[in-house]
């Protein structure tokens, strides 16, 4: 006896979501500025402070990270102090082995606002940590200041 509303199989097979591994790493660095501009002041290897990256990557695949950094940034002038701190969110992505780049938001304590393009490049590694250096081109906007541009060198340690 058949019914109005008949279920035929017919041999179809269903897929299995993906699942992806995602990959955590972690680090820590320093970095300081080679070459700043903010409006008509132009300065070449300031060192006015360092900063302390420390971040967290979230690899999705081999090429591409989510990154959230934190940056306490410490003047180096006649006292040792906190002088800003950044909030420094991203994505990574891989260009090779060795080589990456990486655009991060950027949000100040001192109320400014921007991006960051970040080239990077791994010196060396072992099987559990690296040694790389990155090129970060730092740019500034608000706060009623004019629109600051720079350069700098990172050297950072990656486990």
């Amino acid at each position: 006896m058949s019914t109005p509303f008949q279920v035929v199989s017919r041999g179809v097979e269903t897929q299995k979501p993906v699942q992806r591994e995602i990959r955590i790493g972690a680090y820590i660095s320093c970095v300081t500025h080679l070459y700043e501009t903010m409006g008509q002041k132009h300065a070449f290897l300031p060192l006015q402070s360092v900063g302390v990256p420390v971040g967290i990557n979230l690899w999705f695949d081999r090429d591409i990270a989510f990154s959230i950094e934190f940056v306490p940034d410490v003047g180096v002038g006649g006292h040792i102090l906190m002088d800003n701190f950044l909030f420094h969110p991203g994505f990574i992505r891989s260009l090779s082995d060795r080589a990456n780049i990486a655009l991060r938001l950027a949000f100040d304590t001192s109320g400014r606002i921007g991006l960051t393009p970040v080239l990077g490049y791994k010196l060396f590694s072992t099987n559990q940590s690296s040694v790389s250096l990155s090129i970060p081109f730092p740019m500034r906007f608000g706060n009623g200041l004019p629109a600051s541009f720079a350069t700098g060198v990172q050297l950072g340690w990656g486990f």
